[in-house]
């Protein structure tokens, strides 16, 4: 499991993981948790800890992703199979996640990607090739504008919506991800 510790900053706790980048360079993960120094040292605790079994998990995952499509990688460029909507491939995304992340994770991630985020861009009819930072922009504004969700919760939605295109971008469906320009609502801490 890979090393990391808790770090106080401007009297909140952030996880720090030891992460090291492609050329095997020591690169820290920085996780804020919006906990409080004072009074929360065992919650960050139990969060650190989660924190480094999940990135463990991930790892794993994206090895095995990475040598399983290898392989398919060799087969026939581009096709229209390639040409799907957006909302079905974070249906496909949500399933692979499944045995790659803890339960209680996956029901996080179920219900966001099930409830709210599919059935939007099911509604808009966006394909996945097609997307575009306004449109990521302009879904995060309706949930916040007409369906009345927190900013809290639409940085839940983001980081969904943002891995799963991660995900499409390494497996080659996307040359670039959209999510990564998409301005965040700012977070909400009580």
């Amino acid at each position: 499991m890979i090393a990391g510790h808790l770090q106080e900053k401007k009297g909140l706790f952030y996880i720090v993981l030891n992460c090291k980048d492609d050329n095997g360079r020591r690169k820290p993960k920085w996780i804020p948790t919006g906990l409080k120094i004072k009074g929360n040292k065992k919650r960050a605790e139990i969060l650190l800890q989660e924190a480094r079994k999940n990135h463990h998990l991930e790892e794993q995952a994206r090895t095995e992703e990475v040598e399983k499509h290898a392989v398919e990688s060799k087969a026939a460029p581009s096709s229209d199979e390639d040409k799907r909507l957006f909302a079905d491939f974070m249906l496909q995304w949500l399933e692979m996640m499944k045995n790659s992340i803890e339960l209680i994770t996956y029901i996080s991630y179920s219900n966001a990607v099930k409830g709210r985020i599919e059935p939007y861009f099911r509604e808009k009819g966006i394909m996945l090739q097609d997307l575009t930072t306004e449109d990521i922009q302009t879904y995060y504004t309706h949930e916040m504008n007409v369906r009345g969700v927190s900013a809290n919760t639409v940085i839940h939605y983001h980081a969904n919506i943002r891995k799963a295109l991660q995900y499409a971008m390494k497996t080659k469906l996307i040359v670039a991800n959209p999510a990564t320009l998409v301005e965040r609502p700012k977070r909400i801490t009580m």
